[in-house]
């Protein structure tokens, strides 16, 4: 019989990053909060800490009943290949964590509380985008029920609305186990 999957312990929403400020009603403060938990915290050197921290810059956002966020971020150097375009796996974390960003209007503390985990990350790149580049995130939340969500990404050129990247981002939501 195969063993049941270990469960993560409610602790561990206690990290920056982890939980929607769900007692902020403005959706644009609710995402900013999300975004400065990163900043708030020296300690943060996970993978994402970088971008959250220092790189993207929120725009906008709208709640329900139609929920998107738009985003903003220089590509610098450090989220490029040898070739100087935005690496393909840098663009996949700037719309993962764009497109859970996204989530935090719709949470409440019984219903999305934490963004939830990846089940499918889909990119299309259309275009080369260049180190130097100023780009914009447009994220919309298309679907959002008990357990799945599925959240659409835009990375588009600042300067003339070019598009370079089209995503989805399916994702699923978790329990947590009290710790004892």
């Amino acid at each position: 019989m195969p063993k049941k999957a270990e469960r993560y312990t409610s602790d561990i929403l206690s990290r920056p990053g982890m939980v929607f400020a769900v007692d902020l009603k403005d959706p644009k403060e609710r995402i900013q909060a999300y975004l400065d938990s990163y900043k708030n915290d020296p300690e943060t050197t996970a993978f994402d800490a970088s971008l959250m921290k220092h790189h993207l810059k929120l725009l906008s956002a709208t709640a329900p009943p139609k929920v998107t966020a738009t985003f903003t971020m220089k590509v610098t150097r450090d989220f490029c290949s040898t070739m100087r375009n935005m690496h393909g796996g840098a663009i996949a974390l700037v719309l993962d964590m764009c497109t859970t960003a996204c989530m935090a209007p719709v949470s409440t503390p019984d219903f999305w509380l934490f963004g939830g985990v990846s089940r499918t990350l889909n990119t299309t790149f259309l275009r080369a985008i260049r180190e130097g580049t100023e780009i914009e995130v447009f994220c919309e939340v298309l679907h959002v029920g008990a357990r799945l969500a599925a959240i659409r990404g835009e990375i588009r050129d600042c300067a003339d609305g070019k598009l370079f990247v089209v995503g989805e981002h399916n994702k699923a939501s978790i329990s947590f186990e009290k710790k004892l």
